[in-house]
């Protein structure tokens, strides 16, 4: 009988048991449902960074671009996840935008000229003529760069050297003004960077458009890998997003102000022209006879102090060497002419 009671008493405790399995089995069945989504998750934030870095590298490159100016093949591999820069970015490419820029420019009128000039001139003053320069383009709404003297030559001549900024709508103005002196040389040349304007500024607008959808990201984003990632290609666009800046700038302001470069050289002094008169030419005769009795003078010294001795030591070598040949030469005629008579 106590055998066929137990089963009874141990019921309550198995089926205890049974719940405690199956509340454990749900709990572990939604922890590991949750742990697969959230690396599900993980791995689509992974995915869409690993996205957009290859795709930044495509749109920074021409290779992303076809020769159209359409997306080239290898963006059908971008998946639908990109961020929206990218989508926005894929309408019409960099190379594509700024053609149509520059199109729109050359429809207007408006190029991006860049104007330089050179002239060498010639004045009796350089030091007034440069303070009058100085003046000419403060006047015209300019300024002088870079200004400098020195003297030159035997004669001791003063140069200048002088760079002025002028604005471009004023530069025939500007050297009309400085024709007023003696002009030596001139040289204009005029450098079309309507292109290269449009070019860098419409890289610029794609690259500030990537650069607010990058900082969009790093806000939403909750891993620290994810946020190095973003900071990463932030730090890059940035670099590139600053040249192109810098470009735009530095072609505004070269074609905003037309630059001159001059030269001044100081007039050597007038001849005043000869007039005749005897005094000067009695002066001119003397002055003859006044150096061929100088060369007559230098040559009898020549003679006294070099000749003299020459001479006294060719006689002394002459004797030493033929001590008899005067003698002998003195007797023969006296001695041939005895044997004769006789």
């Amino acid at each position: 009988m106590r055998w066929c009671h137990r089963p009874r008493a141990l019921l309550p405790r198995v089926a205890g048991v049974l719940v405690v399995f199956a509340v454990l089995a749900v709990a572990g069945r939604s922890r590991d449902h949750h742990h697969r989504g959230r690396r599900r998750n993980d791995l689509d934030a992974s995915s869409t960074l690993r996205t957009m870095k290859r795709a930044e590298e495509q749109l920074a490159g021409d290779e992303f671009w076809d020769d159209d100016g359409g997306p080239s093949v290898e963006e059908s591999r971008i998946p639908n996840t990109r961020s929206a820069v990218y989508a926005k970015s894929s309408r019409a490419s960099p190379r594509a935008s700024a053609t149509l820029q520059e199109e729109r420019y050359l429809a207007a009128g408006d190029r991006m000229l860049v104007k330089r000039g050179a002239m060498t001139l010639e004045t009796p003053d350089v030091a007034a003529a440069m303070k009058d320069t100085e003046n000419i383009a403060i006047a015209r709404g300019g300024y002088v760069v870079s200004s400098s003297t020195s003297r030159y030559g035997t004669s001791s001549s003063l140069q200048g050297e002088m760079v002025l900024r002028v604005p471009s709508d004023r530069f025939e103005e500007a050297r009309a003004a400085l024709a007023t002196f003696k002009v030596l040389s001139e040289a204009t040349s005029t450098d079309d960077v309507t292109a290269q304007y449009v070019d860098a500024k419409a890289r610029a607008q794609s690259l500030q458009a990537t650069h607010d959808q990058l900082v969009l990201l790093m806000e939403r984003a909750t891993r620290v890998e994810d946020v190095l990632a973003v900071q990463k290609q932030l730090a890059t666009v940035d670099g590139n997003l600053e040249a192109k800046k810098a470009t735009v700038e530095g072609l505004e302001k070269l074609s905003a102000m037309s630059t001159i470069n001059l030269s001044f050289r100081e007039q050597p002094p007038v001849k005043p022209p000869r007039i005749w008169s005897p005094d000067s030419t009695v002066r001119r005769a003397l002055y003859f006879w006044t150096r061929i009795a100088r060369v007559l003078i230098e040559v009898s010294i020549y003679l006294v102090i070099v000749g003299l001795p020459i001479l006294t030591i060719c006689l002394v070598l002459r004797s030493c060497v033929l001590p008899g040949s005067i003698g002998k030469k003195s007797d023969s005629p006296a001695a041939v002419s005895a044997e004769h008579s006789c």
